[in-house]
């Protein structure tokens, strides 16, 4: 719609340009209206969100690719709604052979349900998403209990569940024989907000995530001799790892230098890792207020661990401090990964000066599949592919930048991928320009911006993350530098 230019005086400079009214939908307005929302940002009087508390176990056999889990949620509706249905996700299933997919993965089997419960019952497949029992289509699941699920009310949901982890060429996990990046692998409560009810999305492959939040309490079960990953606290140290293993760490702690954990020489059950009854070992981690786990593990890893200052975000006087951890193989020491663990160090500190404080126990980057490129999850972090200096610092700030968005503020990344990407270029170029001493990453964006702009082949950056165009840099141009420009 074109607009009429008001008449100005030479000497008042270039007019300001002058931007499109902003629209607010019909969902957001009658938030507004019922209190749960307000106009400058800011949560309503009546706001809520719902919470999850989630009991997880998971056996992994390497030599099959086979995960095999089980678990229980107690769901607790905050909201003032009576709920009739829960939706789940089932993200494996973008692997399964009939799965809607949006680009090439590998296929498996997808993710087996053996068991299905709700409130102690146990419930079956059907047809009719109206009967009591349970129907997948694609990646959602739908739960109809007996009873409705009233307001203030929780409900103990229970699962268990195996599949294959895919191997390297799926999105942000998988296995290439030596490393196992293990995401999305449980199954996962949908969100239920104020302004769309139930966010049920299918996941096909391009668009990322949008999750609610909760504590976990998570058991893997892998070989005496692999290392993990998680996100979350290690909560039985004196199980899984030797005590030269826990002093190394400990000394990490205590004086801020880069350590390494497990060096070459280190690796192995009884020497990095403890002996475990059948060979085995469970590793348990507790995460609270994260809005996912994901982890990764394997013998080769080397394990670097420093600490990284943050802030003062509990105002007690003292500086914070968070753990910082990087696990690689010996061969990664070419594509830089033996200064990975200073790289992570800077990252975190530079975003908590930048930004806020960084607020979870530890923050943690792995040599990961290829296909990973870098995938961020709270705490954690898969990174693959060959890097050099630059590129792998680049990866590593943009990657732990997402701790902050969508980790922390929580946006829905399948509809709105600006808000977390193009926040977290432009904080990722800030960080670059910190740690090279003035490089301009912020020039990248720009030009890449331009020309693809020139090219004619521009979509606008409010679109949801699965309907660009395939085929083209559309989705990456506009979400992320696009949008870092903008800020620029």
């Amino acid at each position: 719609v074109a607009q009429r230019a008001l008449p100005r005086s030479p000497a008042a400079g270039p007019e300001r340009p002058r931007p499109y009214p902003v629209f607010e939908t019909a969902r957001f307005r009658r938030a507004v209206e019922w209190g749960t929302r307000t106009r400058t940002g800011r949560p309503g009087t009546r706001y809520w969100q719902q919470w999850a508390t989630y009991r997880l176990e998971a056996e992994l056999d390497p030599a099959t690719a086979r995960l095999t889990g089980r678990g229980t949620v107690t769901y607790f509706n905050h909201s003032p709604d009576t709920l009739r249905s829960i939706f789940v996700h089932v993200h494996q299933n973008l692997f399964a052979p009939n799965g809607v997919r949006s680009e090439v993965t590998p296929v498996t089997a997808g993710m087996v349900m053996t068991r299905v419960a709700a409130r102690g019952q146990e419930l079956q497949p059907v047809r009719d998403s109206a009967a009591v029992g349970y129907r997948i289509s694609a990646t959602v699941m739908r739960i109809h209990p007996a009873a409705p699920f009233l307001p203030g009310d929780s409900m103990d949901l229970a699962f268990a569940w195996s599949f294959t982890v895919p191997p390297d060429g799926a999105p942000r996990e998988g296995t290439d024989g030596q490393v196992f990046f293990i995401a999305y692998w449980y199954p996962q409560l949908a969100v239920y907000d104020d302004l769309n009810g139930w966010q049920t999305d299918p996941y096909v492959g391009r668009g990322e995530f949008y999750l609610g939040y909760g504590d976990y309490d998570v058991a893997l079960t892998v070989p005496e001799g692999w290392l993990i990953g998680s996100t979350g606290t290690l909560q039985n140290p004196e199980e899984v790892l030797t005590p030269a293993t826990r002093a190394r760490l400990a000394e990490a702690r205590r004086s801020g230098n880069v350590m390494h954990v497990v060096a070459d020489a280190d690796r192995g059950a009884g020497r990095a890792t403890a002996r475990g009854a059948n060979g085995t070992l469970t590793w348990r981690f507790r995460a609270t207020n994260v809005r996912d786990v994901a982890w990764g593990t394997s013998d080769q890893y080397l394990w670097d661990a420093t600490i990284a200052v943050v802030g003062d975000a509990t105002d007690d006087g003292r500086p914070d401090t968070t753990d910082i951890n990087t696990f690689y193989r010996p061969s990664r020491r070419a594509w830089a990964w033996d200064q990975s663990a200073r790289y992570a160090r800077h990252s975190i500190e530079f975003l908590s000066g930048y930004l806020w404080p960084y607020p979870w126990p530890h923050m943690t980057a792995m040599d990961g599949v290829t296909s990973c490129a870098g995938m961020e999850y709270p705490m954690m972090t898969c990174i693959g592919g060959e890097r050099d200096t630059l590129r792998l610092y680049s990866v590593i700030v943009h990657e732990f930048g997402h701790m902050w968005f969508p980790m922390q503020v929580g946006n829905d990344e399948r509809r709105y991928a600006w808000q977390d990407e193009g926040f977290t270029r432009f904080n990722q170029a800030q960080g670059m320009h910190a740690f090279f001493n003035g490089y301009d990453r912020e020039g990248l964006s720009r030009e890449a911006y331009l020309d693809f702009a020139r090219s004619g082949d521009e979509v606008e950056l409010m679109r949801w993350g699965d309907l660009y165009p395939y085929g083209t840099s559309a989705y990456s141009i506009a979400s992320y530098e696009k949008m870092a420009t903008n800020l620029v």
